[in-house]
């Protein structure tokens, strides 16, 4: 079960599944925090599609997400600048070309279903939760736990994550 929600996680972080890079590209925090806030709208949306079968009407994957995902469709134009840098490093040559315009909800598109596949319904109570600790959250905290919690899941797994966290180089 940890295992599973783990490499969710990091599916939902970043298009996995679709990356046939042979270097595993590094992100930066920020890059990471604003590709996760673009595609959590979707994402959140799609977990409660999943789930709506397995949880009760009172779960906030089946009540509460119309509000939580407008907070995040709120903030996602702003950081797409940086979420468009770090999907071009995670998609590499298959991101040439694409116009940046119809990206944003292409990529969107793409993970919902993939996301719907990975969720089982006994993980649904537990995706619930997440969901309902992070909600009162602003959307950039929300990303920067998610982050974090991708690198922690990662970490020694390099050749199974689709990107990883750049290292903080500190300045003189």
């Amino acid at each position: 079960m940890k295992r599973r929600i783990g490499y969710t996680i990091a599916l939902w972080a970043a298009l996995g599944a679709t990356t046939a890079q042979a270097a595993t590209p590094c992100l930066s925090e920020p890059e990471a925090e604003a590709l996760m806030i673009t595609l959590l709208p979707d994402v959140i949306n799609a977990a409660g599609t999943a789930c709506a079968a397995s949880l009760p009407p009172q779960a906030t994957l089946r009540g509460g997400l119309p509000a939580l995902i407008g907070r995040y469709r709120v903030e996602a134009p702003t950081v797409w600048p940086q979420a468009r840098t770090a999907l071009g490093k995670v998609m590499g040559e298959e991101m040439k070309g694409v116009d940046p315009a119809l990206m944003r909800p292409l990529i969107g598109a793409m993970m919902a279903p993939m996301l719907a596949k990975e969720i089982k319904p006994a993980d649904c109570p537990k995706v619930d939760r997440v969901v309902s600790l992070l909600s009162p959250l602003p959307a950039r905290n929300t990303a920067g736990i998610l982050v974090l919690l991708f690198t922690l899941g990662t970490q020694g797994k390099r050749d199974k994550a689709p990107f990883t966290i750049c290292p903080v180089v500190p300045q003189p």
